[in-house]
């Protein structure tokens, strides 16, 4: 229940409440899923382009939420499905949302998450100013990266796909790959790939 987000713990020892995936998922049915379906046959052709697995990623607070996943790979993957959560600012998912945010916004979710950078599990050391400087890069590119922060010889990209109406949320669709392919040819080329996989979910309404 703790890792998928259904529960978290509250301010009394030994006491829990309801955790950040719960309302996502009863917001998904009124408010989500028609953005959902929209996205998918985008999600689903890229996977089937590369092999890859594929997250849509949705803000929850000050945590990103797993709203839905395409894979046609039976390995182990990042998260352990619809609704499992992490840190805003943690993997290139959750960069890309905060890459949508006003900088004061995103500094204040930064900020709150401090704390759990230092204790979220990664190979390479991870602080609210390594997040930072992620968002502004993410930024500048129109996407995230994160090179092998916290998986073993895997990295990922983020792309952030703004809402376009009031009737829908930022979202960003993610993926690992293996480091070893991650040059900048190869994620540039791989990035527009999944823009072209995409494409009628990014394009103006």
């Amino acid at each position: 229940m703790l890792q998928k987000g259904f529960a978290e713990p509250a301010a009394r020892y030994g006491h829990y409440r309801l955790g950040p995936a719960v309302p996502m998922l009863a917001k998904r049915q009124e408010r989500l899923e028609p953005q959902i379906q929209l996205i998918r046959p985008g999600m689903t052709e890229f996977a089937r382009r590369t092999g890859f697995t594929v997250y849509l990623m949705v803000q929850a607070g000050v945590d990103a939420v797993c709203a839905e996943m395409v894979s046609r790979s039976t390995r182990r993957q990042f998260t352990m499905g619809v609704g499992a959560r992490v840190p805003m600012g943690i993997a290139a998912g959750s960069v890309a949302l905060l890459s949508m945010l006003s900088e004061e916004n995103a500094a204040q979710i930064i900020q709150a998450n401090g704390e759990r950078y230092a204790s979220h599990p990664s190979l390479r050391h991870v602080d609210a100013d390594v997040v930072a400087e992620k968002v502004a890069a993410a930024r500048r590119r129109g996407y995230a990266v994160n090179m092998g922060y916290f998986l073993p010889g895997e990295g990922g990209l983020g792309l952030p796909v703004p809402r376009r109406g009031h009737y829908e949320v930022n979202v960003a669709v993610s993926f690992n790959a293996p480091l070893e392919m991650m040059n900048d040819r190869w994620i540039e080329e791989t990035m527009a790939n999944l823009r072209e996989c995409l494409g009628v979910t990014l394009s103006a309404p």
